[in-house]
């Protein structure tokens, strides 16, 4: 496991196919950096389908320098850049070594992700540019942990719960109440609705495709690469076609989580349980997880079961909070059953308002900080609650008249039309 020193960055150095007059050379001169230096070399070339075994040591450190020979196989090298990027991301430093740089070597490097290209023999002038570029970097930004996001997770204990639409509106309080800079994210490989209920284009800005291209994101790129809601959220979507992708490395969705939450204030996600390999990334690097369920007994049965999955990993446990939502809906179990069969209390209770709710999602308009009603101010509590904010109140009454006047001319259309 690679050591950690507060104030020293911890660099594993891989070289990869490289001859040994290249891989001494460039160890001798990467180690003349005020760097914990720990040295992996391998012979052969890799993929995802093929994975190397020295995995834990590049998740463990800070930086990765990887040193790719491209003349004697430019396609396998080609692959195993794109490997090492979406999996361990922006910690990559991927370097592409030739003794010829025609123009095919250099186009095949750049397009499958390295950022620089040395010629054989190596020069220490030309490492020392590059190595100079990464050290700069780390001296700015080692963990700088109280500039980073407050991650909230929303996963539902089941379907129909109304976890997407309690993540929806929490972004929204979070960003228009307490003027937060605030990123959405639909984790959902495909069929996510975050982007239906804000009424937002679903064809690109898509979670998946800053995982994949990790490498080349920087702050200019997200910012042009995000939706933007009239609420001031930042949206990353989920593609509204079903189709069948390369998987994503639950690792690459780590770094890409990490990196993302050193451009926000606070990011919510709206959690797929049922990527179970996606979703144990995401509660590893939430602040809180909500566990999200409805007062019937199905969605009691799955909290409790999930609640003892997420016991296994003990970090995760944690951090979950239960969330009843639509707590006090007719016919709704007693809460205190909830509580025994999951032995937790439940931290956030969030009242019925199920068609004015649909409503605003079918009409992609969620309800804001200045609606009236209970749920909202319910949801403006508990987004208060989260930042540390004292409470302020939001009057009810007329948003609850005004709905049900709503459902008073559906039902009178409803009898008219039989």
């Amino acid at each position: 496991m690679t050591k950690k020193i507060p104030g020293f960055a911890s660099v594993v150095l891989l070289t990869i196919g490289t001859n040994p007059a290249t891989r001494n050379e460039v160890t001798r001169i990467v180690r003349s950096r005020a760097w914990l230096i720990e040295e992996v070399h391998a012979e052969e070339y890799f993929s995802a389908q093929k994975r190397p075994s020295f995995g834990p040591q590049l998740h463990d450190a800070d930086y990765c320098i990887v040193l790719i020979d491209f003349e004697k196989n430019p396609e396998q090298a080609a692959e195993t850049t794109r490997y090492l990027n979406e999996a361990y991301g922006n910690k990559v430093l991927a370097i592409a070594v030739v003794k010829s740089a025609t123009s095919d070597l250099i186009l095949t490097a750049l397009r499958a992700g390295c950022s620089e290209l040395i010629s054989e023999p190596i020069q220490q002038t030309a490492l020392d540019t590059v190595l100079n570029r990464l050290e700069n970097v780390s001296a700015t930004n080692i963990h700088s942990q109280e500039d980073r996001a407050k991650v909230i997770t929303l996963v539902g204990a089941k379907g129909g719960v109304g976890t997407t639409t309690l993540a929806v509106h929490l972004a929204i309080f979070l960003a228009k109440r307490h003027g937060k800079r605030t990123l959405l994210i639909d984790q959902h490989l495909s069929g996510g609705h975050v982007s239906v209920y804000l009424g937002l284009d679903s064809s690109g800005n898509h979670f998946e495709e800053v995982v994949r291209n990790l490498a080349r994101m920087d702050s200019e790129l997200l910012h042009r690469f995000v939706a933007k809601h009239e609420s001031g959220v930042e949206v990353l979507t989920s593609p509204d076609t079903f189709r069948t992708e390369r998987e994503l490395e639950p690792e690459a969705v780590r770094r890409a989580l990490d990196f993302l939450a050193s451009e926000y204030e606070y990011i919510v996600i709206d959690c797929n349980r049922v990527e179970r390999a996606l979703s144990q990334p995401v509660f590893s690097v939430s602040q809180t997880v909500y566990l999200v369920a409805s007062p019937d007994v199905a969605a009691a049965r799955d909290l409790a079961r999930m609640i003892d999955e997420l016991v296994v990993l003990e970090e995760s446990s944690e951090k979950t909070r239960i969330l009843l939502n639509r707590s006090n809906s007719p016919f709704a179990i007693d809460a205190e059953y909830i509580e025994r069969a999951t032995r937790q209390r439940i931290a956030v209770r969030i009242p019925n308002a199920y068609p004015g709710l649909i409503r605003a999602a079918n009409l992609g308009e969620p309800l804001g900080p200045g609606s009236n009603g209970d749920v909202p101010l319910a949801l403006a509590q508990w987004s208060d609650e989260i930042v540390g904010a004292p409470a302020r109140r939001i009057k009810a009454g007329k948003e609850q008249k005004r709905l049900t006047g709503w459902l008073q001319s559906l039902t009178a259309q409803s009898s008219s039309a039989s």
